[in-house]
């Protein structure tokens, strides 16, 4: 069974940062809840630079 090209890793530390992988691109991007990663990793996928914090 395939997981597809959509399959992404969410992981939230004791501080509560959550880190989003993407293993098909290698990517991944860290902010302090999962919706903003999510814009993050879209606007990084998109070719945009990503600000830090």
């Amino acid at each position: 069974m395939s997981a597809g090209p959509y399959v992404r890793s969410c992981i939230r530390t004791q501080d509560g940062t959550v880190i989003l992988f993407e293993p098909m691109t290698g990517r991944a991007v860290s902010a302090p809840d999962s919706k903003t990663a999510e814009a993050r990793l879209a606007r990084l996928t998109a070719g945009h630079a990503i600000r830090p914090g």
